[in-house]
């Protein structure tokens, strides 16, 4: 009987946590979202990449530094309801995951900030499909200088994958 109590106890307080990681999460990605709406700039994808670069920022340094791999699920599944319920299907657990990627292979703002004056949100995704960094970073400094279009890139990855 105690045991059963001492583990109920544990899964209340690791909730606790779990929705104390959410709450904060939550809020930091509704401040980037709110502000960057806010702006309402022209350099609309720019932008964009960059707001989805610093969700991936939050919810690599968030979810990974406190939770575990069983938390690390619940809380992506939470806060992309929330996020879909407030702002649509653009923040379905696939799409956060993305970000969080996103944040991975290009950990430099200055980077990204650059790159996302010439590429499209597109374009970095098939970037994703390229896991050696060297071939990454060279093609994304290709598109930005050669003006690749995501269609091209993606035939060109193809090719390196072949």
């Amino acid at each position: 009987m105690i045991l059963i109590s001492v583990v109920y106890i544990c899964a209340l307080i690791l909730n606790l946590e779990h929705m104390k990681t959410l709450d904060g999460l939550l809020c930091n990605i509704l401040f980037l979202i709110e502000k960057s709406q806010k702006k309402g700039s022209q350099r609309l994808n720019a932008d964009k990449s960059l707001l989805y670069w610093e969700i991936g920022r939050l919810i690599k340094q968030d979810v990974y530094s406190k939770e575990a791999t069983l938390h690390r699920i619940d809380t992506f599944k939470d806060l992309s309801r929330e996020l879909v319920k407030r702002y649509g299907k653009e923040f379905e657990i696939r799409h956060l995951l993305q970000m969080e990627l996103f944040f991975v292979y290009f950990p430099e703002v200055e980077v990204v900030s650059d790159l996302s004056k010439k590429l499209t949100w597109t374009h970095f995704l098939k970037l994703f499909l390229i896991d050696n960094k060297l071939h990454r970073d060279d093609y994304a400094k290709a598109c930005k200088e050669e003006g690749w279009s995501s269609s091209v890139l993606h035939g060109k990855i193809k090719k390196l994958i072949i």
